[in-house]
């Protein structure tokens, strides 16, 4: 999972926290006091939410100033448990639809990719009674990030001379990729 996968469950956890932080000391808006952080708990949460890179360092930087003037002027969070279900269960889903989806195909010169490629180019060229060499200069061709497809190129060498292949890596669920040759040449291969 990339570091901008991660950014989503981690801000959700941080809104989940916040609120029941905010929540469990009773930090809410108070009557007649003005100001950005005379707010209620939930609308703690949902500011992390939304605006997790502002609001989450706002809170923590002025928590014990808010948890101290809770405690001459608490606040109640009506439902409080209902709302805390429901960011869990947003949680949940989050981590969810994340751990399901591709993670991304890996780099053209990537070890996996790579020694999939050359294993398969050595087994064709068996078949055919090549010996293959190596497989090299690996260089990406085009990435379409939303189907989490590479498209690379390579030149394979052979004691039948040096031949350019081309070749797609696609992301499957599980951080699993799928490698097939743009060429009649190799096979393709299965996730891995």
């Amino acid at each position: 999972m990339t570091p901008a996968l991660l950014l989503w469950p981690t801000v959700a956890l941080a809104a989940l926290w916040v609120y029941h932080d905010a929540s469990k000391h009773r930090v809410g808006a108070v009557e007649g006091a003005e100001g950005l952080l005379n707010i209620p708990a939930g609308a703690w949460a949902f500011a992390v939410l939304f605006f997790g890179v502002v609001t989450f360092p706002l809170y923590l930087i002025n928590r014990r100033r808010l948890i101290k003037r809770a405690l001459t002027s608490p606040a109640l969070s009506p439902r409080r448990g209902l709302k805390l279900s429901a960011l869990v269960l947003y949680n949940g889903i989050i981590w969810a639809i994340l751990l399901a989806s591709p993670s991304g195909a890996p780099a053209c010169d990537a070890p996996q990719a790579r020694g999939l490629a050359l294993d398969l180019l050595i087994e064709a060229g068996q078949a055919r009674g090549v010996r293959v060499e190596r497989f090299d200069r690996l260089v990406e061709v085009s990435f379409d990030e939303g189907a989490g497809r590479r498209t690379c190129r390579g030149e394979l060498h052979s004691d039948m001379g040096v031949e350019i292949l081309e070749y797609t890596l696609e992301a499957r669920a599980g951080g699993r990729f799928a490698l097939k040759f743009n060429t009649a040449y190799a096979p393709s291969a299965p996730a891995r």
